[in-house]
Formats: structure tokens, sequence, C-alpha cells
């Protein structure tokens, strides 16, 4: 009976060891693909993200400049090499090239939310927030290649990784060295007061700097180049 009893002992242990790991998998695996922090501080509050066009901005402060008009794209992310964008619009995931050049469709998503990035260790594979059966979204990985949807259900009863899977529905990131982050602003008008949110980037030690200057539009959305060079974000119409 002892025998049983240490045989029993050790499987539990076993399987509680292959529980946890998978658990530091998950967040492990989510966070490096993204090349973001594994312990995000945080949430600040909710924000509301609407369609709009993409910008890009070099994170010394330059001028952004756009890439797109027609205020139809969301959540944009840079590509392998930093040479093109991918974002949404709508459904579709569509490539738009930072040179010249129109988006171009490459494929149709059902249930699309949000993109969050390319795997950094598989440049095939985009990562993305899909509808969920509950009304919330998900994680899952698309293949470029294939077309292939792949969702990755986190541990609803792990408390690390909600509040990873929290980060990502929102809108701040956390990089190595870099955060991003959106800052509501404000101005008188004739009706009144207006807001909208900019884009800020935060350095190390180094005071945070506006990128944005939207000036009375929303911007969000915001997106760390690999290279850590560039940010995109979205620029929502004036009035939204």
């Amino acid at each position: 009976m002892k025998s049983l009893h240490s045989f029993q002992l050790a499987l539990f242990i076993s399987a509680m060891s292959v529980v946890g790991s998978a658990r530091a998998d998950w967040i492990d695996t989510v966070a490096g693909a993204l090349g973001i922090s594994k312990t995000p501080s945080a949430m600040r509050s909710p924000v509301e993200s609407h369609d709009g066009d993409i910008l890009v901005v070099a994170i010394d402060g330059s001028a952004p400049a756009a890439l797109t008009a027609g205020g139809s794209y969301r959540s944009p992310v840079f590509f392998a090499g930093d040479a093109t964008l991918l974002a949404l619009e709508g459904e579709n995931l569509v490539r738009v090239p930072l040179a010249s050049g129109s988006p171009t469709r490459l494929r149709t998503v059902p249930g699309a939310v949000k993109l969050l990035g390319i795997d950094r260790s598989d440049g095939d594979r985009v990562l993305l927030l899909v509808a969920a059966s509950d009304g919330n979204s998900e994680l899952a990985a698309l293949s470029l290649k294939t077309g292939k949807l792949a969702r990755l259900p986190h541990e609803r009863d792990d408390r690390d990784q909600r509040r990873l899977l929290s980060h990502l529905r929102g809108e701040d990131r956390e990089y190595e060295g870099i955060s991003l982050y959106l800052k509501t602003e404000s101005k008188p008008g004739l009706g009144g007061s207006i807001e909208w949110a900019d884009v800020y980037v935060k350095r190390g030690n180094d005071p945070s700097v506006n990128l944005s200057r939207c000036d009375g539009a929303d911007c969000r959305q915001p997106a760390l180049s690999h290279d850590g060079r560039r940010v995109a974000f979205i620029r929502a119409a004036k009035g939204r």
C-alpha cells in the first residue's frame, strides 16, 4: 500500500509540474513572440478604439507620415524587416507598404478583433485577438502561408495569464526599455473643451515624448517596429 501511495504522489507531483510549465510557457511564448514585457504594469482606464488611417513616426519625434487614406484601418503592426505593415480593415488582413504603394488584402479572418504582432520566432505567424463565444476576445495565431487559424486559450484561473491577456486587449505597450502609452489631451473649443488621445513614448529615464501630436483627433493603437526606431498608430477622423 505504501508503494502505491508513493507512486500516486509521484504522478501528482509530475502532473502539477507539467501544468506549471504549461502556464509559464504560455506567458513566455506570447511575450517572447511579441517582444513585450511578461509582467506589464497595471492597466490604465479602458479605452475605446476607432478605425482610422495609419501613420508612422520615428521614435526620435520627427513629424508623423500618413500611409493610408479613407479611415478604415485598425491595429497596425510592423512586419518582419520593418519594410511593411500589416493591419486590419474590417475582417481583412492587409499589407501596407511603408514606401509607395496601396494596401493589398492578404486574407480574410472571420472574427478578427485586433492584430498584436508578428511572431518574432516565426515570421509566418501573426498573433491576434479573435472573438470568443463568451463575447470577449481570445488569443490566436494565424499562418500567413496557409491561412490556418489556431486559437491559443489561456488558463482562466491563472492570474498572470489573465493580466497579460488584459494588457494585450488594451493599447499601452511595454517593450524592453521602451513604453508606449496613451494620454488624454484637451483644449478649449467653440462648444466646450475638446478632448483626444495622443501616443506617448517613454525610454528609460528620459522624459516622455508626444509622438502623435494629433491636435483634436484621437490617436491610438501604437506598435513599435522590430528595430525599435519607429512607431505605427491609428489616427481617427476628428470629431469621432
